[in-house]
């Protein structure tokens, strides 16, 4: 088990502010229009947010898609926090269609937009 002391975020508030820079987050991701995304939180804190890729920029939307990033809600903490490496927690993430894009997701980090 992975032992760190990272602050409490594992709420759904932290997890969806966060969330809410996901379209920032991917603005220099090149993908075909139409191409979404999906991040799933899992846990009690946890939740799903999708982007969507339109002419000029990425938005939130609302289509299921085979995009899709799962991530443990606990480790989310850890991670989002810039508190472990993406690789020593391997195990506890899963992406499914798009490895590319998936991976970007887990890049996202609080200090970059939600600054202290």
């Amino acid at each position: 088990m992975i032992e760190r002391t990272a602050m409490k975020i594992s709420s759904k508030n932290s997890f969806d502010r966060l969330m809410q820079y996901l379209p920032h987050h991917y603005k220099n991701m090149d993908a075909p229009i139409g191409t979404s995304i999906k991040v799933m939180i899992v846990g009690d804190g946890g939740g799903s947010w999708i982007i969507k890729r339109n002419n000029l920029y990425w938005e939130f939307g609302e289509e299921d898609t085979e995009n899709v990033v799962y991530i443990d809600q606990h480790i989310g903490e850890i991670l989002f926090l810039d508190e472990i490496d993406i690789n020593e927690i391997r195990q506890y993430w899963q992406i499914t269609g798009n490895h590319e894009l998936g991976s970007h997701a887990l890049r996202i980090r609080y200090k970059t937009y939600l600054p202290k």
